[in-house]
């Protein structure tokens, strides 16, 4: 993993980690390509912001950002949830209406939902 420290939050060739009123934020660059070893070295950042806690995470995803064949068993594993609710910020109502009913049906451990609309998506993570 390539993750450097910087003004507290870390950064990673595809995205910036950090914390922002004590909610986890995860910012994904436009146009990643996101694979289960890119989620593993997130999941590792959150954690080194948070250790020993479930926390809140708010996934901002860039532009063009997608996923491969590897990202669904590896968010279907239990060992790989550690937060509490996780809210994904998407610019398309269209992929919020498909990632909702997707997340519904995979019945993740956790809560997770999507939104376009950040204040939504934050005051839904508070509420949790």
């Amino acid at each position: 993993m390539t993750a450097e420290l910087i003004n507290g939050g870390i950064e990673l060739n595809y995205a910036r980690v950090w914390l922002d009123d004590n909610i986890v934020v995860i910012d994904l660059r436009a146009n990643t390509l996101l694979t289960a070893t890119k989620a593993d070295e997130m999941k590792h950042a959150c954690i080194q912001l948070k250790p020993n806690e479930k926390f809140l995470c708010l996934v901002k995803v860039g532009p063009g950002a997608s996923t491969d064949s590897t990202i669904m068993p590896y968010v279907k594993d239990p060992k790989n949830t550690v937060s509490k609710a996780q809210a994904i910020l998407l610019s398309s109502s269209l992929q919020v209406i498909f990632l909702n009913f997707y997340i519904r049906i995979m019945r993740n451990i956790n809560e997770v939902r999507a939104f376009t609309d950040q204040r939504e998506a934050l005051s839904w993570l508070k509420s949790r």
